[in-house]
């Protein structure tokens, strides 16, 4: 018997290609927090290990040109926190945590002109060791990441940008990472990893001034939702949005939002791969009223033990504004794992996210809506077919 060969030309769709591309850095043991500058058309990032400072010039497609490393302070100057500054136009913030100063830095024209030095500010003691610094109005706010060689407690910390003696400090559990205001109350909230709970930094009496130190409210983290509480920013919503990572263990693809009140609510990962997630980092596209929001979720093996495959990858989630319900889900896996992927940052060009102990930058041009119908990773096809079209034939997309 012959067999026959026939065409299966009865449907045809077209389907997106996952674009990802890493760029080795100068090497580097801890590579962390990044910042888009001079107009889109730089990076900068820092790497903690040697305190160096990376600038990397973007082409007109957002992909990296060139990588040039400069030295801030000493090698044990522990260079981390970087956010660019909404005060002083193209400069950015970074911190010094081994040396508790909080530097204002504006970054060279090209990636091969040094950044110039504008201002330093020494943080308060008793507090110590900033980590990451985040800009509002007047004030700097960072969390102190090291035990005060005064008190032996962490805090966070409150700064005038021009009167250094203008400053509040809240003790808070052990170890503070992010900071960030909520949009709708003004109240400033803060992550603790260590205990899995978040620290929500009101001012006792009037406005956020004095040099007391005050107590913040705690807030505990339910052990049902998971545990490890590390990136946060605000939402398009005006409430704060937060990940959980997890521990040693598996993750359990968990992230949420602050309300006003400081209720917390949850929002879980779909599919194999999300559901088990340990979550680090988050970003949010733009949003247009009448859309759902989008969220970019980064997933990392940072706490993973060596024989848990936990997936170095960011999330491309679209939920429900009324009911937070996820409408998509699609994953892009970075090509290197075991990298301890570390944060991801938005652009009009894609994505840019730092892998922490393998010295790499990661680019992830999105191109999810050229599949129709939309990719779903967190259904029942995805589970059983991956990437994988219902279709006969396929049309790439390469928009």
């Amino acid at each position: 018997m012959i067999p026959s060969i026939t065409p299966k030309t009865a449907t045809q769709g077209t389907a997106y290609t996952k674009r990802i591309n890493e760029y080795p850095l100068p090497a580097a043991m801890m590579t962390h927090e990044l910042a888009l500058v001079n107009n889109g058309k730089m990076i900068v990032l820092s790497q903690m290990d040697d305190s160096t400072l990376i600038q990397l010039d973007l082409d007109d497609s957002g992909c990296p040109i060139n990588a040039y490393s400069y030295q801030i302070g000493n090698s044990t100057s522990e260079l981390h926190g970087v956010t660019a500054s909404s005060s002083y136009a193209g400069d950015v913030w970074v911190t010094l945590q081994n040396d508790s100063q909080l530097l204002r830095l504006t970054p060279g024209a090209v990636a091969s002109e040094a950044p110039t030095l504008q201002a330093t500010i020494d943080v308060p003691r008793p507090g110590m060791g900033p980590h990451c610094v985040s800009e509002y109005g007047d004030d700097l706010w960072c969390s102190c990441k090291n035990p005060s060689d005064d008190t032996g407690e962490y805090y966070v910390c409150r700064v005038n940008k021009e009167d250094p003696s203008n400053y509040t400090l809240w003790t808070v559990p052990q170890s503070p990472v992010f900071v960030i205001k909520h949009p709708l109350t003004g109240e400033v909230y803060a992550s603790i990893d260590t205990d899995s709970k978040i620290v929500r930094c009101t001012p006792s009496e009037g406005d956020y001034s004095g040099t007391n130190i005050q107590t913040p409210e705690v807030i505990d983290i339910p052990s049902t939702q998971g545990s490890t509480v590390v990136g946060m920013c605000a939402g398009p919503d005006n409430n704060i949005w937060f990940v959980l990572l997890g521990g040693s263990g598996a993750g359990t693809g968990t992230f949420g939002r602050i309300l006003s009140d400081a209720t917390l609510e949850f929002v879980t990962l779909g599919g194999s791969l999300g559901s088990t997630a340990g979550l680090l980092h988050l970003t949010f596209a733009p949003y247009t009223d009448g859309d759902d929001y989008r969220v970019y979720i980064l997933s990392s093996d940072i706490t993973k033990d060596a024989d848990i495959n936990q997936p170095n990858a960011v999330f491309d989630v679209t939920l429900n504004p009324q009911t937070l319900a996820i409408t998509s889900e699609v994953s892009f896996v970075f090509p290197t794992q075991y990298s301890w992927a570390h944060r991801v940052l938005y652009s009009d060009y894609g994505l840019y996210c730092t892998q922490l102990q393998t010295s790499g930058l990661v680019h992830i041009q999105l191109d999810i809506e050229g599949s129709n119908p939309a990719i779903n990773e967190g259904g029942s096809d995805y589970q059983q077919h991956g990437i994988g079209a219902p279709y006969d034939t396929l049309v790439y997309s390469d928009d």
